[in-house]
């Protein structure tokens, strides 16, 4: 993952895997290389919401609308941070 991510020039990826016994590891991975990691459970957690919250029922488990939208708020900020964005007022 860390050669494609290099490879492409990408400087983050967003996951959900904190369920898995790989989430510590990869982010531990990713890091060594300067590669930014967003677990999207916790950027849900920090919202106050549970993953049932967030995504489709099963057996799709795919983030829904709400899921999508604070995902994609959490990249907005990383690239104004990153000064790749202009903060901008988007219609929701």
């Amino acid at each position: 993952m860390v050669n494609w991510a290099k490879d492409r020039n990408i400087p983050f990826l967003v996951g959900s895997t904190s369920t898995s016994i790989y989430s510590d590891p990869l982010k531990k991975v990713l890091s060594q290389h300067n590669i930014q990691f967003f677990e999207a459970d916790d950027v849900f957690k920090l919202n106050g919401l549970t993953r049932d919250e967030v995504t489709n029922p099963q057996p799709d488990g795919h983030w829904n609308k709400l899921g999508n939208q604070l995902v994609a708020k959490e990249i907005e900020s990383y690239f104004t941070k990153n000064k790749w964005l202009e903060k901008q007022d988007i219609a929701e």
